[in-house]
């Protein structure tokens, strides 16, 4: 059979011979994701440029009965699009296009588009797509829309669904349909689009997206208050959540994460050796409310008995802390011989019960574990990191533990496994074990509705 689909692969691609490509050397390259998990190696690797070439490639596979997985640049931390069978990879780097419709305020962009580029093509008509995940340099639209990517932003302006207005889809069996498109309300019959979002590319492949757009906040300011009481930088962050002021954004930051950062780098960064930080952005349309909105800031920062605050007004000084805020992952990960990053989201109100928890299995295990995240939507980034543990021997037993009763203080704080990276491969026996059954057969009746075949992003989600 494996032998019949190869053969079936090569006749294809006699129509697209600098589409498909079958050789080894290409396909070992599309074994894995950022997660680091390596699956199977790919019958194939195809680049469409259109949906029209989705919709040939979706229909030859249903017929064939080919599995195939759909992948924006494999910035995915949760194995998402990681081959667990021997499947096509259909790669949508080619298919970028952006085009910004300044009458209707929306960017109708293909999956492929970088989301710095959206926000540049954007902001050149004094535009604003707000949605800024870590990675928006180098991760495509496409892979945000499977997984309903947030960012820091979202705490004011939401995440991608609350922009996605419409959705051009190749269902698994080739079939087209269009959900939504440039208009801003629409109730007409069951919200179908949404059921996509998210739905970590199980359903079926997105080709084109309409994207709502707001005016570009002119004026921007970023605090960045700095703690050597841990908690009490928890504390000042619920303070400002409960003021009328509306920061665009909440970072907190555990001062070891600006030293692996500092280690990384080889660069010194102001007290990193304190041990909290927190980042918070106002923007808006003039100045002196964006100035005023800062000194309101600072004054219910100084109630929590801060080493510092500094107030920066230009561009140029928030990328800088921006950029080495974007390093932590990485920095992390550099610094331990393996480490597993969780991301969990509890209500904003059980952020300090969740921290301390995470204090305390790190007490009582003796495994550094790292946080930080969007405090202001309660989205924590929980880095278990193996420092110790050179030969990992006992590291992927021991740590399977450990992120366990990480997802087990999120449920039992009212929170969710995932409020970013989704579910993909690596979480998906702990969405089983935490997730209501009757939820489960849902997911898996939605799957059948729209891939009775199983053939698209198969074994991911659920066990």
């Amino acid at each position: 059979m494996m032998f019949f689909k190869r053969f079936l692969l090569k006749m294809f691609k006699k129509k697209y011979p600098s589409n498909l490509f079958l050789d080894s050397d290409m396909t070992v390259s599309y074994m894995n994701d950022e997660s680091g998990k390596n699956g199977e190696q790919p019958l194939g690797v195809f680049f469409p440029e259109n949906s029209e070439d989705v919709k040939k490639m979706a229909s030859f596979c249903y017929r064939y009965k080919i599995p195939y997985i759909v992948r924006g640049k494999g910035t995915g931390k949760t194995g998402g699009a990681v081959p667990v069978k021997k499947s096509l990879i259909i790669v949508m780097e080619r298919m970028n296009r952006i085009i910004i419709d300044t009458k209707n305020l929306t960017a109708e962009v293909e999956p492929g588009a970088i989301t710095l580029d959206i926000q540049k093509a954007a902001a050149e008509e004094n535009l604003f797509y707000p949605v800024d995940p870590a990675s928006l340099d180098s991760c495509s639209i496409g892979g945000n829309i499977a997984e309903n990517a947030g960012g820091p932003r979202a705490f004011k302006y939401g995440v991608t669904r609350d922009f996605v207005l419409g959705l051009d889809v190749v269902l698994p069996n080739g079939d087209f349909i269009r959900l939504g498109g440039k208009t801003r309300k629409d109730v007409s019959g069951y919200n179908l689009k949404d059921i996509f979002i998210g739905s970590e590319g199980t359903l079926g492949t997105v080709t084109k997206a309409y994207l709502k757009l707001l005016p570009l906040p002119k004026e921007k300011i970023l605090v960045w208050a700095v703690f050597d009481d841990f908690f009490e930088a928890v504390e000042a962050m619920s303070a400002v959540y409960q003021t009328s002021l509306t920061p665009s954004c909440i970072e907190f930051i555990e001062g070891r994460a600006f030293q692996a950062v500092e280690k990384m780098l080889h660069k010194p960064i102001p007290d990193a050796d304190s041990q909290a930080h927190l980042l918070i952005e106002v923007d808006g349309f003039e100045k002196d409310g964006v100035l005023k909105q800062g000194k309101a800031l600072s004054e219910v920062l100084y109630r929590f008995s801060p080493k510092r605050i500094s107030v920066l007004p230009y561009h140029r000084q928030q990328e800088k802390i921006w950029n080495l805020r974007r390093q932590i992952s990485e920095a992390t990960k550099h610094a331990s011989f393996d480490k597993k990053s969780e991301d969990i989201c509890v209500p904003p109100a059980n952020l300090k019960a969740f921290l301390e928890a995470m204090r305390e299995i790190e007490k009582v295990s003796g495994v550094d574990i790292i946080c930080f995240g969007h405090l202001g939507d309660g989205n924590v980034h929980v880095n278990i990191l193996n420092i110790k543990d050179e030969t990992g021997i006992t590291w992927k037993k021991f740590s399977k533990k450990i992120v366990y009763s990480v997802f087990d203080t999120a449920i039992k704080l009212g929170g969710t496994l995932s409020g970013e990276h989704g579910i993909g491969l690596t979480k998906k026996k702990y969405f089983s074990a935490f997730t209501d059954p009757e939820i489960i057969m849902i997911h898996k009746k939605l799957k059948k509705l729209f891939d009775p075949k199983k053939l698209l992003n198969p074994k991911k989600i659920w066990k």
